[in-house]
């Protein structure tokens, strides 16, 4: 599978159960398992206090980026923005958490642009265990196939995972729904997508918050 797409490509499996398959293990979890030490949990009360977070408040994570390795993994950052204008102008209280990373300095630029008290946006996060410290506050993720998606895995956030030129078969989801692209992804593994429109594109901001509007009745129930 490391060596030839085709053979990736037709994969069913989820990664974890490869894995598990290798090493003769019939007995395992999916999830992840990821555990904060006692100052990353003085950071998230400090955090939940700066930005006034309290536990009736619904968190809606948007993660843009999938770092410089793999711009091809990236739904358009108009679209995002789209998106978040979408959630407010028809939803009501909920706050929106913007996460940028290390290498999404340009995303962050644009991003930073968007004006509403219901919109949180820090500063491009550069440590990886305060990224999840951030996304651990998000009761409902909207990611790409990054860091941020196996995150969600191991709160088991609820997740809305837009998956273009990468297998889908191979995400485990613990709670959510994977998007694919209608259009044939032809820029399979490869770092920048060298089409003119991208395939990621023929999923619409649309779509995707009236996917977001399903959980959002779930967890106001």
């Amino acid at each position: 599978m490391a060596c030839f797409d085709q053979i990736k490509k037709s994969n069913k499996l989820f990664y974890q159960d490869i894995i598990a398959e290798l090493c003769e293990i019939k007995e395992y979890k999916r999830n992840p398992l990821f555990f904060f030490d006692n100052e990353e949990k003085i950071f998230k009360n400090k955090i939940k206090k700066k930005y006034h977070i309290s536990k009736r408040d619904i968190i809606i994570g948007i993660y843009p980026g999938s770092g410089k390795k793999w711009i091809s993994k990236r739904w358009n950052i108009k679209n995002y923005i789209s998106l978040v204008e979408l959630i407010i102008k028809n939803t009501n209280d909920l706050k929106i958490f913007i996460i940028c990373g290390i290498d999404e300095q340009d995303l962050f630029n644009e991003i930073i642009k968007l004006k509403s008290d219901r919109i949180i946006i820090p500063e491009v996060i550069k440590e990886i265990r305060k990224l999840a410290v951030y996304l651990s506050l998000c009761n409902l993720l909207v990611t790409g196939d990054t860091v941020s998606l196996h995150f969600a895995n191991a709160f088991s956030t609820n997740t809305v995972a837009l998956i273009g030129p990468t297998s889908p078969a191979e995400l485990y989801l613990a709670s959510g729904k994977i998007f694919r692209p209608k259009d044939r992804c032809e820029c399979f593994y490869e770092s920048y997508c060298k089409l003119e429109r991208h395939c990621l594109d023929s999923i619409t901001p649309q779509i995707i918050f009236n996917n977001i509007a399903k959980y959002l009745k779930i967890l106001s129930r």
